[in-house]
């Protein structure tokens, strides 16, 4: 990569460690446009305003490898914007790009999973981070297998709890879940199985929640009648 586009990456590091992820996810577009090895796709859109922002978590890759080995890390960093400000689509763009450079980039498979996890597209996840064992080794994914794995059981035990009408066993699980992702998947298993409690307050604050998040969702539309229905 040409000095410029380091210095851009350079400065898109530092707008992300100030939580500027607006500017940084610029910066890091600016630097993906000067750098031929990384132009695999057409720059992504800039973040919405007012999407709900994560805390941050391990920000942004430095690498200490040769100059080559920094090109992924242009899209790797720019996933990271994409992330903290819950563009998850682009997240994962990002992460696949970068792969498709380095193929054993730690990072870009652990990223990848998380986004997939936060779009609710748990099994998606786990079979990411299958092909990420296979080829980086299973010891640096333990943990994310691990988390991949438990949501998958929890998510379908939650369903076939919920199928069978135990609702209780039903929304333990899900509510387990939610301890280690906001999907919106897991949050409407969880008001389906509060609408089965009767729980219809909980319902309509989740469900105005994930409205407010997510302007598209339908079923919250579907589950928030429901819960009106139920409560009048």
């Amino acid at each position: 990569p040409s000095p410029q586009a380091e210095q851009l990456k350079a400065a898109g590091n530092s707008k992300f460690e100030q939580r500027i992820y607006r500017d940084a996810f610029a910066l890091y577009s600016k630097a993906i446009n000067l750098a031929p090895e990384v132009r695999r796709t057409p720059p992504h859109t800039h973040p919405a305003r007012g999407a709900r922002q994560p805390q941050p978590r391990s920000p942004v890759t430095h690498p200490t490898s040769a100059m080559n080995d920094q090109v992924p890390t242009y899209r790797l960093n720019r996933a990271a914007t994409s992330f903290m400000t819950a563009d998850y689509d682009s997240c994962i763009d990002d992460c696949a790009d970068a792969l498709r450079l380095d193929p054993a980039l730690v990072k870009a498979h652990k990223r990848l999973a998380k986004a997939l996890i936060e779009r609710g597209e748990l099994e998606k996840a786990a079979a990411a981070l299958d092909a990420g064992v296979a080829a980086c080794g299973g010891e640096v994914l333990a943990e994310e297998v691990r988390t991949a794995t438990q949501l998958c059981e929890w998510q379908r035990e939650g369903e076939l709890a919920l199928e069978q009408g135990n609702a209780t066993l039903a929304r333990t699980f899900f509510a387990n879940a939610l301890q280690k992702t906001s999907a919106v998947r897991c949050r409407l298993s969880l008001v389906r199985a509060e609408l089965a409690l009767g729980l219809c307050d909980r319902a309509l604050r989740t469900t105005r929640e994930v409205i407010k998040q997510d302007a598209n969702a339908s079923e919250a539309y579907v589950l928030r009648a429901l819960a009106l229905f139920y409560s009048a």
